[in-house]
């Protein structure tokens, strides 16, 4: 299934148990051109998407900067707590030199935390 202009793929994390505790929907990779141009408007679908399903969400931020991910990190921009238990995030990933949107759902309730 698409995510904007983007093909989207699952990712699923067992617990030993054979429970699911964890499912990642990860776009393709786009080089650092198409940040602007492909997953940003992707983004902005994505939070449209996760805000009919989920409500407003308990944090909501911009799109990170490019030029603020480092290499094999996942920067959440919005965070939903989820009814039944667990959260869902939204934000982007860098791979090398390239780059892609990441929802992440988890069984965990991730605590939101303030800077004063």
């Amino acid at each position: 299934q698409k995510i904007g202009v983007l093909d989207g793929f699952l990712y699923f994390d067992w617990t030993e148990a054979g429970k699911l505790k964890e499912l990642t929907l990860q776009t393709e990779t786009r080089p650092d051109s198409a940040y602007k141009t492909e997953l940003e408007p992707s983004w902005k679908e994505m939070i449209e998407l996760l805000s009919t399903l989920y409500g407003k969400p308990l944090q909501q931020g911009p799109i990170p900067q490019a030029n603020t991910l480092a290499d094999g990190s996942f920067a959440p921009s919005h965070l939903w707590l989820l009814e039944g238990g667990g959260s869902a995030l939204l934000g982007t990933a860098r791979e090398g030199s390239k780059y892609q949107l990441v929802v992440r759902f988890t069984e965990k309730k991730v605590k939101v935390v303030e800077i004063p």
